[in-house]
Formats: structure tokens, C-alpha cells, sequence
């Protein structure tokens, strides 16, 4: 019998009405004959009233591992209610939290890996004919602490069951029709991708596309388990993530916004590489993502990008730095262009600098991996850039460019 596993983001699962929507498409898939797994994420924007209530009650910085408390609390809600919900329907269906569904996570709260997963529980239940409704996000640490799993992470426990149970696919529900060559909300003439490689969503999601996590995509990838993307309110197929032949074209452009480029000016006299080696170091072992590093702009200065979100903490950390006189900020965003094929990527360095010297002045290109090409560029210039590379490279890829 076929196992089929099913993952409903938030805005899918939005009020109680779109449950019971919800209850529908799962009904339909049992009736096919599968053995049908859930995994939920919390209901709208709920983990972000949780956060704001351990704001309201806390006025230092909150404590990792009760906020793992708190927010696996809201994936536990969802998961009942849509198990509920079946059973009103006349299924037998069954929640389990995620150590109960035998997911086990290092402890890392906030951002916690999946290290093994015990299936045995799930199993028993779905030859017994049951749905399985999991609370996604969360998994237990061998001392038996909640740890949850990140941003994204009911789509990477989706997966990691869908590899552990050898699943015949993994369905990603959300609030857009699939994957697209870029953000339609930015550019309007983006176009749905019927079909990619694993390697091609890997790269669009870890580069800031948003449909999937970058961790699912490896746990389907590694385990050559089929991926789709789909919406929740219609019948369309999405885009299928497996193993095809790569052709040689541009993906997709993707955007990453709330960036912050930090430039720091030392002291005189400062050795700069050593020292500044050393504070990006400290500053990465707090678990910050460096997303660019110019280690020498001058002789008395060097800069790097990072999340918005870091910045607090960041400079927590360099205020240690006694060779440091000052830190400056900008908000900074980054449009990626995301190539099939590594030999594309080296073909179109020329027409990107073109491109970019001739529409865009500050733009910042780094070679960010052997299939991307990244521009930071000023936030006020973020869907401009995107329109413009989206033109050049996808939709209108015969574009004269001159100088």
C-alpha cells in the first residue's frame, strides 16, 4: 500500500474553516487506497502571537528552551484539531506530538537538527488503517527536552518521515501553486515550474525562495523521495522536485530580504586580517550566518552582511573588540540568480556586470557558489533589481544589453 505523506503550512490551516477544507483533501487521498501521514504547522500567524506573549511576560531576553516549550505548544493545537476533524468525519485518525511520532533531534533549541527517527509507532497505527496527524517543528532531545527544528521546520519533518517511512511522495502544501521563476508578488511575470531537480530547489531555497526548506529538500533528495509543491486551495498538480535531466537554462531569481551590512572601522595600527578573522569566527560560532565577507576594504576598515535579526547580537559581540572604534549599519537586501548548470553560470558573468553597470549603480556581485550569483543591493531597490534580472535572464533572455 502506498504511503503518501502530507504537509500543511500555516496559512493553509488558517481558521477552522480551512480545517475542514483541509480534512477534504486527505479524505480524498485515503479513499485512493494510501496510507496517509499529516504534519501540521501552527495555525496562521499563531507562533508569532506566542512570541509576542513571552515578550509581554519576559523583559529580558527570553530563555531558549521555553520558548521550544511554548512554541511547539502551537503545531500540537493544529495537529488535534485536524485529527478531530477526520474523526467527525467518520476516519480513524490519530495526533501525536513530535517525540511521540519518534523524532529525535540534537539539543539545539531554536534550530535543532533531526538525528534519527523511530517509526514503529506510526506504522503500527497506519496498518490499523489510521491517519496520522503529526505536529511538526519539534522532535526530542536524547535527555528527553522539546527542541524545535527552525524556521520552516514542519517542511523538513515532512520529509525526513516521508524518508523514513519510504514514502511514494511527499506533498507540500501551501498558499502558492508551486515553485516559481521568481516571487510573483515582486515580479508579475514570473512562471510556475512544472518540474526541477532536487539540486535546482536546493539552491532556490536556500537562496530565499520560500515554498521549501532547504533541509527537506536534502532528507527527499537523499532518500529519492518525490517532492511536490502544491497549493492547498486548488487541484493543480505544483511543481514535482526529483531526480530529471538538467537543462541548461537560468532557474529562477530569488530575493532575501532584511539583510544588514555592517562595516566595521579599527583603530590603528590594527592587524586586520588576524583580527578580523578572529571576530568572524566568534561571531559564527554564536550560530550567526555571515552571508558576505570583505575582509579588506581598506586599511582601516572591513564589512560583512548579515540577518537583520542578528544585528543586536552582533554588535553585543564585537563591543568586546577593543581594536574596534566604530560600527556602522545599512540595510542591504540580495537578489540571487540561480543557473541549472554550473558552465551557465561562468557564461553569464558578462552579461550580469553589463547588465547591472549599465541599470543599476552600487550593486554589490559575489560568485556565491558555482550555480548562483548574488547582488546586494539598498532595499529600496530590491524589486527593481529582481524585475530587471528577471527580464534579462528568464522571460526576455534575447534582450539587447549594451554599455
Amino acid at each position: 500500500m502506498a504511503i503518501v505523506v502530507q504537509k500543511y503550512g500555516g496559512t493553509s490551516l488558517n481558521s477552522t474553516k480551512r480545517i475542514k477544507e483541509v480534512t477534504k483533501r486527505i479524505l480524498e487521498e485515503k479513499r485512493k487506497g494510501s496510507q496517509v501521514v499529516v504534519v501540521v504547522s501552527a495555525m496562521g500567524s499563531s507562533t508569532d502571537s506566542l512570541v509576542e506573549m513571552s515578550k509581554e511576560v519576559s523583559s529580558h531576553h527570553p530563555h531558549h528552551r521555553e520558548m521550544d516549550m511554548l512554541l511547539s505548544t502551537g503545531e500540537q493545537v493544529t495537529s488535534s484539531l485536524v485529527a478531530l476533524a477526520l474523526q467527525s468525519k467518520g476516519a480513524g485518525a490519530l495526533s501525536l506530538t513530535g517525540w511521540q511520532a519518534g523524532i529525535y533531534t540534537e539539543e539545539t533549541f531554536g534550530d535543532a537538527a533531526i538525528l534519527s527517527i523511530d517509526p514503529r509507532k506510526i506504522r503500527a497505527h497506519l496498518d490499523q488503517g489510521k491517519i496520522i496527524v503529526v505536529a511538526g517543528f519539534q522532535g526530542v532531545s536524547e535527555n528527553g527536552e522539546i527542541c524545535t527544528l527552525g524556521r520552516g521546520g514542519s517542511d523538513t519533518t515532512a520529509a525526513a518521515l516521508a524518508a523514513e517511512l519510504q514514502a511514494d511522495r511527499c506533498e507540500i502544501f501551501t498558499d502558492v501553486d508551486g515553485v516559481f521563476t521568481a516571487d510573483p508578488r515582486i515580479v508579475k511575470e514570473a512562471k510556475m515550474i512544472p518540474k526541477l531537480t532536487y539540486k535546482q530547489m536546493q539552491d532556490l531555497a536556500e537562496m530565499g525562495a520560500g515554498v521549501v526548506h532547504p533541509r527537506a529538500v536534502v532528507h527527499a533528495h537523499r532518500n529519492n523521495v518525490p517532492l511536490f509543491v502544491r497549493s492547498s486551495f486548488d487541484q493543480q498538480e505544483g511543481t514535482r522536485i526529483d531526480h530529471f535531466h538538467e537543462q541548461t537554462h537560468v532557474t529562477g531569481i530569488t530575493v532575501e530580504k532584511d539583510l544588514t551590512h555592517l562595516t566595521i572601522t579599527v583603530k590603528e595600527k590594527t592587524n586586520i586580517p588576524e583580527e578580523t578573522s578572529a571576530a568572524l569566527k566568534v561571531i559564527e560560532d554564536a550560530g550567526i550566518v555571515i552571508r558576505r565577507a570583505l575582509f579588506k576594504e581598506d586599511l582601516y576598515s572591513f564589512s560583512f552582511i548579515i540577518q537583520s535579526k542578528d544585528v543586536k547580537q552582533t554588535c553585543s559581540l564585537l563591543q568586546r573588540r577593543p581594536w574596534i572604534s566604530k560600527v556602522s549599519c545599512e540595510n542591504r537586501s540580495a537578489v540571487s540568480v540561480i543557473f541549472s548548470h554550473e558552465s551557465l553560470a561562468f557564461n553569464f558573468n558578462n552579461r550580469l556586470s553589463k547588465v547591472l553597470k549599465t541599470k543599476r549603480n552600487g550593486a554589490d556581485i559575489i560568485f556565491h557558489r558555482p550555480r548562483v550569483w548574488r547582488v546586494f543591493v539598498p532595499d529600496n531597490e530590491l524589486s527593481r533589481t529582481a524585475q530587471l534580472l528577471h527580464d534579462v535572464f528568464i522571460a526576455k533572455p534575447n534582450l539587447s544589453v549594451s554599455i
